[in-house]
């Protein structure tokens, strides 16, 4: 928690220090990307002494999903950037067992913010372009499941927070073709706290869409976290990963 705490007072400090040193004449420039990822899952959980291995593809688990929201958004000043990115996802299941009836429901969430700058801006020949940005931040996970036996209800609450650093890549062919790379390492320790990030993405801008930008692309994101022990141990070993579409607005 105190490693948290320092990487919160760090991003405040630094995005005070900046915010105060710019100049009113450069505008900022707001991009905002809601987006679809297809999500597949691979690991395990262990939740006290039970463990479920989960092996789910994108269409198992939109037969249970009832609602999600997912949205990537940038805001850039010069060669100062903030980023904020968000993942959430509501799952229920339900089923007859032996006669009795139970259900599970799972509130998933993932959500990751901070500070980037670019060191890297340059123009080349033929409109091509390539920029190279560092960025740190953190990543909250949620994961909160309730399950129902007959009239018995359990739940078990668990949230986690990786302090992240990582790099953005932007390569323009032209006014209508671009391509990104992106990846991150978060975390504590590399034993019981840890997780990795990355994305590639190819990014489609028509001639008549002055504001908009189509995506499409993969990521990944592999979660490591163990906290508790006994019947309150807990253990989340889990890959998520699928295609990415979406369509980004400048303002």
């Amino acid at each position: 928690m105190r490693c948290i705490r320092l990487v919160f007072i760090y991003l405040i400090m630094l995005s005070s220090f900046l915010f105060s040193t710019s100049t009113l004449a450069d505008p900022w420039k707001f991009d905002i990307t809601p987006y679809l990822w297809a999500i597949n899952m691979n690991g395990r959980v262990t939740n006290g002494p039970a463990t479920l291995h989960i092996n789910q593809s994108f269409s198992d688990l939109l037969n249970h999903l009832e609602g999600a929201g997912m949205l990537y958004a940038t805001a850039h000043k010069d060669a100062f950037g903030l980023y904020f990115d968000g993942v959430y996802a509501v799952l229920s299941n339900s089923q007859q067992i032996s006669m009795i009836n139970t259900s599970a429901r799972n509130n998933y969430g993932v959500f990751g913010g901070g500070i980037s700058y670019i060191v890297l801006d340059r123009e080349l020949q033929n409109q091509s372009k390539i920029s190279l940005e560092p960025y740190v931040g953190v990543r909250y996970t949620l994961n909160n499941t309730t399950l129902k036996v007959s009239t018995f209800s359990f739940k078990r609450n668990v949230n986690w927070t990786d302090p992240v650093v990582g790099m953005k890549l932007a390569y323009t062919f032209n006014k209508k073709w671009s391509a990104y790379l992106m990846g991150d390492v978060g975390g504590t320790n590399t034993s019981t706290h840890y997780s990795y990030n990355a994305g590639a993405f190819l990014g489609y801008q028509p001639t008549s869409w002055h504001i908009a930008r189509m995506y499409l692309g993969y990521r990944l994101l592999d979660q490591h976290y163990q906290t508790g022990n006994g019947l309150n141990y807990f253990n989340w070993n889990m890959k998520l990963f699928g295609p990415v579409i979406g369509i980004g607005f400048t303002f």
